[in-house]
């Protein structure tokens, strides 16, 4: 699963989704890991992709140092993909906290953050 890293972790949760059509990783509610090499990423908990989009969406929720994940922070929303588009997607942690209440949804944060 992590290409034989001793990784310390307490737990791991893996996601496959399988969609009808092609998908990606929209947003998440939590921190999202993209490198496992340090253990100050791993140690703190949060998604990790193998694979964002496409046919099949690989996802590990790593737990880090802790034992209970609050459910919200499982969330994860998944979009249509067309295959040639970017993929990008956004954690909640990217939008500052005076700025949450002022966007009617992660697309219009999405929509406002790439000009």
């Amino acid at each position: 699963m992590f290409d034989g890293r001793n990784v310390p972790l307490n737990s791991v949760i893996h996601l496959v989704v399988i969609p009808s059509e092609p998908a990606k990783i929209d947003t998440i509610a939590t921190h999202a890991i993209t490198d496992l090499t340090t253990l100050e990423n791993i140690s703190k908990r949060g998604w990790f992709f193998s694979s964002p989009a496409g046919n099949s969406i690989d996802a590990k929720f790593l737990f880090g140092q802790s034992k209970v994940i609050p459910q919200d922070e499982l969330r994860v929303e998944i979009g249509p993909w067309d295959g040639n588009s970017e993929l990008s997607f956004y954690s909640v942690e990217d939008i500052p906290q005076n700025e949450k209440e002022e966007y009617q949804s992660m697309e219009d944060f999405g929509k406002k953050n790439r000009r």
